[in-house]
């Protein structure tokens, strides 16, 4: 997999104002050419990724190509391979989505859903059902578009449908029809109309750093007013 350390090289031949996919493997694997061969898009999925490891390379994979649009789809990892409560995942999300409209306000944020898992993995279904309750409701109090993919891909147990997976966490190729037909439907409508930037950050021009937001931000709440907007320097 393509590690941040290797982004530099190849954003300085990737084109501005393109659809970015950002996240994981999953979006990794995505095969954005076969499904968008006429429009620009830039694949910055890394595989074993996790929502703070999206936030620390935002300059290189989301800020230096000035996107037309985000597709943001990330988390699982940090279900599968615990480090942080829900609570703590919340909060970074939250960072994650005010980082990204802040630094990047004239781009369509588009926050996906976590898919559900399967076979050895489906003990987490809860929890991914848990971080989309928040994601959800972190993307309505932001006025920001939410696409529920979890919904398309769980089958009547919960659990990610067998003939998209061969392994219960990634998808087959077949699997990225529905999502690729969906992001499809998505960009060829008018977005939502969202505020230029987050009102976390409404009162200063500074571009945040995703860490210096992270350590203002208390665990299990929404910082809509946290202290990093005191510096307008």
């Amino acid at each position: 997999p393509e590690t941040a350390a290797a982004e530099p090289e190849k954003a300085a031949s990737e084109p501005e104002q393109a659809v970015v996919f950002l996240g994981d493997s999953i979006t990794e694997l995505f095969p954005l050419e076969s499904h968008f061969h006429d429009r620009k898009t830039v694949n910055r999925g890394i595989g074993g990724d996790r929502i703070t490891g999206v936030g620390v390379r935002l300059p290189l994979s989301v800020e230096n190509l000035n996107p037309s649009a985000v597709f943001l789809m990330i988390g699982i990892n940090d279900i599968l391979f615990p480090l942080y409560t829900l609570d703590e995942l919340e909060r970074d999300y939250t960072v994650l989505l005010d980082t990204i409209r802040h630094n990047n306000p004239a781009a369509r944020l588009v926050v996906q859903s976590i898919l559900p898992v399967s076979g050895p993995y489906e003990k987490h279904n809860s929890s991914v059902l848990d971080l989309n309750k928040r994601i959800d409701g972190l993307a309505a109090r932001r006025n920001l578009e939410y696409l529920d993919l979890h919904s398309t891909y769980k089958n009547d147990n919960g659990s990610l449908r067998s003939e998209y997976t061969d392994d219960g966490v990634h998808l087959l190729p077949e699997g990225y029809k529905p999502w690729a037909e969906t992001v499809r439907s998505i960009l060829e409508n008018e977005p939502v109309k969202t505020p230029g930037i987050s009102r976390l950050y409404q009162h200063t021009q500074k571009v945040i750093p995703f860490l210096e937001s992270r350590t203002h931000c208390a665990p299990g709440t929404d910082p809509g007013t946290h202290e990093v907007i005191q510096n307008h320097d």
